[in-house]
């Protein structure tokens, strides 16, 4: 347990971590804005709030979560092969 709390703790101090976080937040507040402009100024009405909710996760879930899944364990790949652990057991690390 205490392995998984450490690993937690490595992965939210990278600044990385933040501004990935952040870029998602930015993009669901984006696409929250553009469905209220849509509803409210043009009159256009897409999605009820139930779809719209389903609409957003999905759209989280086909292309940021996957991107931020890739990207955050390469680097923690990278770089613990660089300074942590692995550098002691893998042999091609030299």
């Amino acid at each position: 347990m205490k392995t998984i709390k450490l690993e937690w703790f490595k992965l939210y101090k990278r600044k990385s971590t933040k501004v990935l976080i952040m870029i998602y937040t930015l993009v669901l507040i984006l696409q929250s804005l553009i469905y209220y402009y849509g509803e409210r100024s043009l009159g256009i009405n897409l999605f009820t709030a139930g779809q719209f909710t389903a609409s957003s996760l999905k759209l989280m879930m086909a292309f940021m979560l996957p991107f931020i899944c890739l990207y955050m364990s390469s680097h923690c790949f990278a770089q613990d092969l660089g300074k942590g652990t692995i550098k002691k057991y893998a042999p091609i690390a030299s």
